[in-house]
């Protein structure tokens, strides 16, 4: 067998090693809360106790999980209640920090939308007991009568991004209060979660703001709102003096499931038994794709003690994470697959960077033997000639040769940690900065001319596919421009299809997101083979050879 067929094999093999491991599921078994759980919130419906809670299966792809209240402790729903959108952009990359309330037509589940900007505050509805859960969108704010929402605030207007958030309904009316970004605690009120009324001023209380809770809840005692921040080894509970002042009750961290590294990591409190719901967290070693630490639900009892005691005697340890799945026989080679794929490349980079150096050095050398050649003996078309000729044949090359020296030095006298503020960091920031990055972006703005000649080809309706491709194209240029949003506030909510900022975006993180793992698929297979070519040198192209 020859060794271009072998390559083959070997190329092809690795290949479909990758291809199996993206389309088959790289673990079997386990539970949508396999990785970590946090943020419980209980409510009591007819005398039944329903729990809900954050379950990540992986690093920040959160889902909300049911448990329900029986004789014999908590009972979990196999599946999560609530799973991120594919289609809706508020909580594409997961669900956080749920609270829930009865309201008169069943259970309302606030949470936090976590997306590729900034995470939106939205509710859900159910009729049946939080078995299941229709979205109903992003919450609204306005400090008048108008109720506006676009693409960039999708909460209304908000004085501030925010970090966590507490609501209550009581009456027939939402209380929802909002913690912010830059510490500051503003309240909101309104019969409809559409349109919620937000005071102009936040709260004032420099004790409210002098720190920021992981955490943060609400309850109404006697009409009145109280606080509670949960932070790392601390509860804290605010409540509001005679002279309007928040004054500050705190309860220090319990020892957990006996380690001192526990630490709250949100929950929620229940005002009808006193019972404040919390998720804990430890460091834990565990191997790469298990999460760093080690979480739980409890419950805890908390007590008017002025003396901050902690709660530890009266801490109920009763959801850890869901079962852990198995690896496959596929699962077992991923990280070895990854670090021969960065080791075969990594050779390849330094061998080919090598010969590169030699080609254009030979080439220097000929032009350097031909510049001195005799009339008649040239190596190379115009031998004899004067520096010019010798520039045309060699300069580019010898600009290539300095240039590379000169990085090299630079980047591995620059980056260090003792070089900052050194000549060697400066020249180095100076070469890429100002001149790598600029060179970049001109040459990709040349590919921009041929890209634009390119698609008035494409576009010319030829064909039934050429019209989808035309389609497709003016509504994501159309969707991205503000003309768009302008086009989408005309268009009413229930015909969310024809809004076009809605629509371009699913064009381009659904349909052509799958056209691009494919090509991307293709490009990994194609990169091992041409890694393993140039590390074998197998390769006859000038970055393997300077015949």
């Amino acid at each position: 067998m020859s060794k271009r067929n072998i390559l083959k094999i070997i190329a092809f093999v690795v290949g479909l090693y990758f291809f199996l491991e993206y389309i088959l599921p790289e673990k079997v078994g386990g539970e949508f809360d396999s990785y970590e759980v946090n943020s419980p919130v209980c409510v009591e419906k007819q005398g039944k106790k329903l729990q809900f809670y954050v379950g990540n299966y992986y690093k920040g792809r959160g889902n909300i999980g049911r448990m329900v209240k029986t004789d014999s402790g908590w009972k979990k729903d196999p599946k999560p209640v609530l799973q991120r959108s594919l289609f809706l952009r508020f909580d594409q990359y997961g669900l956080a920090e749920p609270d829930c309330a009865m309201t008169p037509g069943g259970l309302t589940l606030l949470y936090m939308g976590q997306n590729e900007k900034e995470p939106v505050l939205c509710f859900a509805e159910s009729s049946d007991d939080g078995k299941t859960f229709q979205k109903k969108g992003p919450a609204v704010f306005a400090t008048n009568d108008l109720f506006k929402v676009s693409e960039n605030n999708p909460n209304g207007f908000l004085p501030d991004k925010i970090k966590t958030f507490a609501a209550e309904y009581a009456n027939g009316q939402w209380e929802v209060f909002l913690f912010t970004m830059t510490y500051r605690v503003f309240r909101a009120a309104g019969p409809d979660l559409k349109h919620l009324r937000l005071e102009e001023e936040p709260l004032v209380g420099a004790t409210l703001t002098e720190k920021s809770p992981n955490a943060f809840d609400v309850a109404l005692e006697g009409g009145a709102p109280t606080l509670f921040y949960i932070m790392d080894r601390e509860i804290l509970k605010f409540k509001k003096d005679a002279s309007g002042q928040w004054t500050p009750l705190t309860w220090k961290a319990p020892a957990g499931n006996g380690s001192n590294d526990t630490m709250y990591a949100g929950g929620r409190y229940n005002s009808a038994d006193g019972t404040l719901y919390l998720g804990t967290r430890q460091t834990q070693k565990g191997r790469p794709i298990d999460s760093p630490f080690e979480t739980t639900l409890c419950a805890v009892k908390l007590r008017d003690l002025s003396d901050g005691s902690p709660l530890a005697t009266e801490m109920t340890f009763y959801k850890k994470v869901g079962a852990q799945p198995r690896p496959t026989y596929l699962s077992y080679g991923t990280e070895w697959a990854g670090k021969f794929l960065t080791v075969v490349g990594s050779f390849a980079i330094f061998i080919a960077m090598i010969n590169l150096m030699l080609f254009h050095g030979k080439k220097i050398y000929q032009s350097a033997l031909n510049y001195n050649a005799p009339l008649g003996e040239e190596k190379l078309p115009g031998g004899g000639a004067p520096m010019r000729n010798f520039l045309k044949n060699a300069g580019y090359s010898a600009v290539f040769l300095i240039f590379l020296a000169v990085m090299i030095v630079c980047a591995l006298k620059g980056q260090t940690d003792e070089a900052e503020g050194t000549g060697w960091k400066t020249t180095f920031d100076f070469l890429f900065n100002a001149i790598q990055a600029p060179m970049g972006s001109a040459v990709f703005s040349m590919i921009t001319f041929y890209m634009i000649s390119a698609a008035y080809r494409s576009f010319k309706v030829r064909s039934l596919e050429a019209g989808f491709l035309m389609a497709a194209a003016i509504v994501c240029m159309v969707g991205q421009m503000p003309i768009g949003e302008l086009l989408a506030s005309l268009v009413p909510e229930s015909w969310k299809l024809l809004q076009l900022p809605w629509l371009s975006g699913k064009l381009l993180s659904v349909l052509n997101a799958a056209a691009y793992r494919a090509v991307l698929i293709g490009t990994l297979i194609g990169s091992v083979a041409i890694s393993l070519r140039i590390w074998l040198g197998l390769d006859n192209s000038v970055y393997s050879s300077v015949d």
